[in-house]
């Protein structure tokens, strides 16, 4: 099942043509939450406030060269955003960071994504929608508190 958070429009769902469980209206959303907290969608800096995020998808500066989100949120369902809070503290001790490229992604970018790349190894599948449409899945990378950029050195934690 998919949780739709209607921050605003680039949020906005398509139809969905492959009889997939999507929840597009506001109430049943509340509904659902209400009954189990976990399936809320959070912005990851309410919980990581000093997460370094680059949300590719909101510029063009990704493998499609073309803006697929309005603007750069950064939303995953509770349980994943209070591990990140968990694994960011253990990280900042070590001198580290992680860096949020992409979150919780609407099913109709994933739609759209694949209709410019049908990839069925490595895109997200309109037919079954992915863990990034569920919001328990990121993009990221280590970076190195020091200089911000990325780790090479990622087995050493």
């Amino acid at each position: 099942m998919f949780l739709i958070l209607g921050l605003d429009s680039s949020f906005a769902q398509i139809p969905n043509k492959y009889g997939l469980s999507i929840i597009s209206d506001p109430n049943i959303l509340k509904e659902t939450i209400q009954k189990d907290p976990n399936k809320a969608l959070v912005r990851i800096k309410d919980y990581v406030p000093n997460i370094a995020l680059d949300i590719k998808y909101a510029t063009t500066q990704n493998v499609f060269y073309t803006q697929l989100y309005k603007k750069p949120a950064a939303l995953v369902r509770l349980p994943v955003a209070k591990a990140l809070a968990a694994v960011q503290k253990d990280l900042n001790e070590q001198g580290y960071s992680l860096k949020i490229y992409d979150a919780y992604r609407p099913y109709s970018v994933t739609c759209q994504m694949f209709k410019m790349l049908p990839d069925t190894l490595y895109m997200g599948l309109p037919w079954t929608g992915s863990k990034l449409n569920r919001g328990i899945a990121l993009d990221l990378a280590l970076i190195d508190l020091k200089n911000q950029k990325r780790t090479q050195n990622a087995h050493a934690i």
